[in-house]
């Protein structure tokens, strides 16, 4: 981190986007093996979904790396929008585990 201390709330933010990203890649495992079992457009594209959320949340951990890490910079409001994205991930690992 060049020499910045992280505050807490960098910390929370980049273990979030962590497991984050491995919920993505469960998801994207289950529905590539659900793809392959029946190829219906339905699958790919949730394979596509998950996918793309794998690489946003690709993209958002290496903004809080390489950001800023004061309270002011814009990118502190953005904890809501990652725990809210983090729980809605849940929720799909779930309903898709489950079917």
């Amino acid at each position: 981190m060049s020499g910045i201390e992280m505050s807490f709330i960098t910390v929370i933010e980049i273990l979030i986007s962590v497991l984050s990203i491995g919920l993505c890649l469960i998801l994207t495992r289950l529905y590539l093996n659900s793809y392959k079992k029946i190829k219906i457009s339905f699958t790919l594209g949730l394979l596509f979904f998950s996918l793309f959320l794998l690489l946003g949340s690709v993209f958002t951990l290496i903004g809080i790396i390489i950001g800023p890490h004061d309270l002011n910079s814009p990118r502190f409001y953005n904890l809501g929008g990652d725990l809210i994205r983090f729980i809605a991930l849940l929720i799909l690992v779930k309903i898709t585990w489950d079917d």
